[in-house]
């Protein structure tokens, strides 16, 4: 069946009618079978030439709940277990040119909480979904029905670079006018196997305003950048 992504299971199921509203009447009770079943995404994507000519490929998953196994051309790849940690793969090693395919399978957030709540010698007040990186609300509140749902929640990115690439930028107000601003760029450049003759080709752009000759380190690198910017239109 077609998935949503971001979305979860139930609201796909929903999509293609295989369940009711489970907020209408009483439908909670008739989807609470959701909860103890284990459920498979899968994806067909395509690896153009340039992406596969770079160094590094990773994908991001902004958030995955929260159970799982991701798998890459039928290989494993890593578990995850905490639907607010975002996980980056590295992919390099395990993608082809052309077609891949992508497969999460994910494993019921119940069953799972009941396997953790055996390796404690003491018993919960709470039921076993203290011990789940879930959202708690999923487990019923007294503002919302019992919907343990999974899937994936939050968007997946695949990037790829080749020498470096910007991690992190601050911006630092250093003085401002209704003539000009004055502007530092902080950044975090991380260049892992760069190399002398990588250098050269490096240059970071803010703008439209070039900036060359990057002293950069095979390591994660802080580089400031000054900018002004010319009659700013003040809040």
């Amino acid at each position: 069946m077609k998935a949503s992504v971001p979305g979860t299971v139930h609201t796909d199921l929903m999509t293609h009618k295989i369940i009711p509203d489970p907020f209408l009447d009483e439908n909670e009770k008739k989807v609470q079978w959701i909860e103890n079943e284990d459920w498979e995404y899968r994806s067909h994507y395509t690896i153009t030439n340039k992406e596969w000519s770079n160094l590094n490929k990773v994908l991001i998953f902004e958030g995955l709940d929260a159970f799982s196994e991701i798998h890459i051309n039928g290989r494993p790849l890593t578990k995850t277990l905490n639907m607010f940690a975002p996980e980056v793969v590295y992919l390099s090693d395990y993608l082809r040119e052309g077609e891949n395919v992508l497969t999460i399978r994910f494993t019921s957030g119940v069953k799972e909480g009941k396997e953790l709540a055996k390796e404690i010698p003491f018993q919960l007040c709470e039921s076993p979904r203290s011990l789940v990186r879930k959202a708690q609300y999923q487990f019923g509140w007294d503002w919302g029905p019992r919907l343990v749902t999974a899937g994936i929640w939050k968007d997946v990115k695949l990037i790829t670079w080749d020498i470096a690439k910007i991690e992190n930028i601050r911006v630092d107000p250093k003085s401002i006018n209704t003539k000009k601003a004055d502007l530092v760029f902080h950044t975090e450049i991380d260049a892992p196997e760069i190399g002398n003759d990588d250098l050269e080709k490096l240059h970071v752009s803010i703008n439209g305003k070039i900036y060359k000759n990057l002293k950069l380190k095979s390591e994660l690198n802080k580089v400031s950048f000054p900018f002004e910017i010319k009659k700013p239109k003040l809040w």
